[in-house]
């Protein structure tokens, strides 16, 4: 396969600035145009050789959207922020190898609001609500996937969005930041696989997608001894993902895990920096099982990687320069990495690398 791709847009917008004694405003409103081209030559393969040309594609895509945003900082230190946009995009399929023929794809005008509102109560505390209405087009390579086949019934994403959550600090030395959301998505985009091991894309009803999101840390400087600081830190991720509502080829798959996401993923570190330059940073990252397929018949094993490195930082005139060294799957985890979802006759696995080591020396001119 060979593609030459080529990009280009323009945007345009105009600010206006209402001060008033108790209350700010700042009115935003503008317009995009951006223009996307993707020619698209598959070839015959013969040992590694490029052999006759099978398919050839001109993909054209004309996207522009117009835009208004107001944001209002209210009294008792409340900030609100109201937009929306109207999109409109059209996709255009030229194939010119055996016949020519002409395929387009012209999405309906989308409109997306957003709502958010943030309470400040003082500088170490905060919290903050959005509602929020995307749209999400397929990509130039879910409507012509490696199938060679472009698909002009595949249809873009839409969502809701709820989301609220709190972040601060405490006592100087800790941050907090936690997030709450519930995302409602119609005509999700999944991928399903050809017995070849060709990919394509179909749109799978509805999802439901609850999470919630968390990061702490804690960082200690000193002013006397060997150490200069040390940092702890930690996040989570707790997802539910769910198939609301996903038929495909006469199967019900509603209420099924969504396909490739980890329920839970735990994420922590510890940094030591000393006054000497010399440091160490650990993080440890826990991933839980995920679901290959659509069915929910199989997972992938959860696994927990350790990675270290340990390095030196100084500082000399005008360069600086860090060398450093490190392990990464300490533990020699076996694992798959970027895993082939829905893949036929379960050949979902992609082995990761196993106990590796690196080093490297970083120069810097100031």
């Amino acid at each position: 396969e060979a593609r030459k791709e080529k990009n280009g847009g323009l945007r345009t917008s105009t600010r206006y600035v209402l001060d008033k004694t108790s209350w700010k405003a700042t009115f935003t409103a503008g317009a995009e145009l951006q223009f996307f081209t993707s020619d698209v030559s598959v070839y015959g393969n013969d040992k590694g050789t490029r052999t006759q040309l099978q398919t050839r594609d001109a993909l054209n895509a004309n996207q522009y959207l117009v835009f208004v945003q107001s944001e209002i900082d209210l009294p008792y230190q409340f900030y609100l922020t109201i937009g929306a946009s109207v999109n409109y995009l059209k996709y255009k399929d030229q194939q010119s190898v055996t016949a020519f023929n002409l395929l387009t794809k012209k999405f309906d005008p989308d409109i997306s609001p957003r709502l958010a509102l943030l309470k400040k109560f003082n500088e170490s505390l905060s919290v903050y609500g959005n509602i929020s209405r995307g749209f999400s087009p397929p990509t130039f390579a879910e409507a012509l996937p490696s199938t060679g086949v472009f698909n002009p019934d595949l249809n873009a994403e839409q969502g809701v969005s709820y989301e609220a959550g709190i972040r601060g600090k405490l006592l100087k030395q800790f941050d907090f930041d936690i997030a709450a959301y519930h995302f409602q998505l119609k005509n999700a985009i999944v991928i399903q696989r050809t017995a070849d091991g060709a990919d394509y894309f179909v749109n799978a009803g509805s999802t439901s997608q609850k999470g919630l999101e968390g990061r702490v840390a804690w960082t200690q400087p000193f002013t006397s001894g060997f150490i200069h600081s040390l940092g702890i830190w930690s996040s989570v991720t707790i997802n539910h993902y769910r198939f609301k509502t996903y038929e495909q080829s006469g199967i019900d798959y509603s209420g099924n895990p969504l396909t490739g996401v980890a329920p839970d993923i735990i994420v922590s570190g510890v940094d030591i920096f000393t006054k000497t330059g010399l440091y160490i940073n650990a993080t440890i990252n826990y991933t839980d099982h995920i679901s290959l397929n659509d069915a929910g018949t199989a997972y992938a094993a959860d696994y927990t990687l350790l990675g270290t490195r340990l390095g030196y930082r100084k500082a000399a005139g005008k360069i600086s320069y860090d060398v450093f060294g490190g392990v990464d799957n300490a533990l020699d985890q076996k694992y798959s990495l970027g895993n082939d979802l829905n893949a036929v006759g379960g050949r979902f696995y992609n082995l990761a690398a196993g106990r590796n080591f690196y080093g490297g020396l970083k120069l810097s001119l100031r």
